[in-house]
């Protein structure tokens, strides 16, 4: 099974990498920057061994994109709101956030951030985000056991 986020795939393309772009995407760019380019040929291209997953963010569930999703048949991953435990992207953020704040020196406006966001995200080490797509199916049955409570995750 081929799970794909919309922060990465599997292996975290270099495509993907390319049109990631940190902030708050607006929901004509996630339609055309990712759902588009990435989403879709990658269903495609793995069918039927395919499960799209989200972080739930607004732009993410917007009609027009599920709309399309629905359109074109890409199975989407389920999941309560507000839930970390079930999302590896939280993890990833995490780390990000981490490697920002380790810089020296900090960045000092915005489009300092902006680079450092970037340099940071395509620096993130690959086996550190395959091991947290690894752990989904122990996640999952960890929110089963504490029935939706919380988890060690």
């Amino acid at each position: 099974m081929m799970i794909v986020s919309v922060a990465g795939e599997g292996d975290v393309s270099d495509t993907l990498r390319s049109t990631w772009s940190p902030g708050f995407p607006l929901v004509e760019e996630v339609q055309q920057d990712i759902i588009e380019p990435i989403i879709i040929p990658q269903f495609h291209q793995h069918t039927p061994n395919f499960l799209f997953m989200d972080d739930n963010a607004p732009p993410h569930r917007a009609r027009t994109v599920t709309a399309r999703l629905q359109e074109v048949g890409v199975p989407h991953m389920v999941w309560p709101a507000m839930s970390p435990d079930l999302n590896p992207i939280e993890q990833v953020q995490n780390q990000l956030k981490q490697r920002l704040d380790d810089r020296t020196p900090s960045p000092r406006d915005l489009a300092e951030l902006r680079v450092a966001h970037v340099e940071e995200w395509n620096a993130l080490p690959q086996n550190s985000i395959m091991r947290l797509v690894r752990s989904m199916r122990r996640r999952c049955q960890a929110v089963i056991v504490a029935n939706g409570g919380n988890t060690r995750y």
